[in-house]
């Protein structure tokens, strides 16, 4: 009952900030979209509908905390940051001259041309690790047995994957805007798959999907999204990254014993109790961290978990001087690695714990209520640097961040140096192309 007055409290807030306070039209689409999306969620998580694990009202309770402290930031943060409404239509303009500018760029084209080359040779690599292996074991071979080297490790997992999230963004907005008529658009195409095809991870397909719908919405010209001919092919796309989805399930668990039919049923079965878990899962595993897992802490960290992805780039070049010490990420993956039991009926989940848990692992609910105004701050930049800009990286910049937004219901994904590195990379680019155009004028 406390559950249920509570998200009715947070839907009609809301609701109210997206109709009565005068703000950007981004501003209000992105807080009420992240707003709605987590209370749906969680009103789903409320119903368990896979007979889970019941979640306290506390955790609960913490991550609506953590919404409220956001949207509020965001909204209150943004007219001071955003004072001068933006002309959309010259923005709209000078992304499209830009993102032309990149697709012809031979730095951008070698890039794409290279990166491919090595997931193709790695694509090779994996598939002679695997050959010997029992599925189950096929995907965690990715982790655990490509690499030769810690270098190698370091070298696929920043600059590899850091293309392929890069690519993946470029991928979108292509789509998005119509510009798949070319050659290049085929390569980003074929580097995105084959990657994918190393460990058979699916989130990059998700993350794409995520990447079309903000470029949708950024547009600001959802109408021209709406006509049939637009819908048909978005409903395609779906329909190709689930039947992806489907084949990845089917080569990681598919039983000899079984006939296709069969083995593709049980594949569907499978997806489908996973995408409910992954909607419901997490919220069991961040409960289960809140009453049991903060014990194995001896005091907060202060910062290291939240900004871990930072810590883990800046201590690679003490410990290449030598120096042993051990990254917080070193620290707590032996415990968001361990599969948790999160039902009766033997389901097990493990490494999705939300932002809150990092939020509430370094100063507690402080940490909660503190770090989503820190978040929103981020964002309003990113947001406020596409409206100055006006280019295809300010772009890049802000789907990225908005991405990491959305899926922090998920797992606080600024954890990962990856990610870190290619947010510096693209916070780079936006200042170096705003330096350039400086210097022109």
């Amino acid at each position: 009952m406390t559950m249920t007055i509570f998200l009715l409290v947070l839907i009609i807030c809301e609701i109210v900030i997206y109709r009565k306070i005068d703000i950007d039209v981004n501003v209000k689409s992105i807080s009420f979209i992240y707003g709605m999306g987590v209370s749906i969620l969680l009103f789903i998580s409320s119903l368990n509908p896979l007979n889970l694990y019941k979640v306290s009202e506390y955790t609960y309770f913490l991550v609506i905390i953590s919404i409220i402290s956001f949207m509020i930031a965001f909204c209150m943060i943004s007219k001071k940051l955003i004072k001068k409404k933006p002309n959309l239509k010259i923005i709209n303009k000078k992304i499209e001259k830009t993102l032309n500018k990149l697709l012809k760029s031979k730095i951008f084209i070698s890039i794409v041309i290279i990166n491919l080359i090595l997931v193709i040779i790695y694509k090779m690599k994996y598939e002679l690790v695997i050959q010997d292996l029992p599925k189950q074991e096929i995907r965690m071979a990715r982790f655990n047995a490509l690499f030769s080297s810690a270098f190698e490790t370091l070298f696929f997992n920043y600059i590899i994957t850091g293309i392929i999230n890069i690519l993946s963004i470029v991928f979108s907005i292509c789509l998005v805007r119509k510009k798949f008529k070319n050659f290049l658009f085929v390569l980003i195409m074929c580097n995105i798959l084959i990657y994918s095809l190393i460990g058979y991870g699916r989130i990059i397909y998700f993350n794409i999907l995520l990447y079309i719908i903000i470029t949708m919405l950024l547009s600001n010209n959802i109408r021209n999204y709406l006509n049939r001919k637009f819908l048909l092919k978005f409903v395609l796309f779906c329909f190709i990254v689930f039947v992806i989805f489907t084949a990845m399930v089917y080569m990681r668990i598919g039983k000899k014993n079984l006939s296709l039919g069969e083995n593709i049923v049980l594949s569907l079965k499978n997806q489908t109790e996973q995408a409910i878990e992954y909607l419901v899962g997490e919220y069991r595993l961040l409960d289960n961290f809140v009453q049991k897992g903060f014990e194995n802490f001896d005091f907060y960290t202060l910062g290291r978990a939240t900004f871990a992805g930072v810590e883990e780039i800046l201590l690679y070049p003490i410990k290449a001087l030598g120096v042993q010490v051990e990254s917080f990420n070193n620290d707590i993956s032996y415990y968001t690695q361990k599969a948790i039991l999160i039902g009766e009926n033997n389901s097990y989940f493990n490494a999705y714990y939300t932002c809150i848990m990092n939020y509430y692992l370094d100063f507690g609910i402080l940490g909660v209520i503190v770090y989503p105004i820190l978040h929103s701050i981020l964002i309003l930049f990113a947001l406020r640097n596409y409206y100055t800009q006006k280019n295809i990286f300010s772009l890049m910049l802000l789907n990225f961040v908005l991405l990491n937004l959305f899926f922090g219901v998920i797992r606080w994904n600024y954890q990962s140096g990856t990610t870190v590195f290619v947010l510096s990379i693209l916070l780079l680019l936006n200042f170096f192309k705003n330096y350039k155009l400086s210097f022109n004028r």
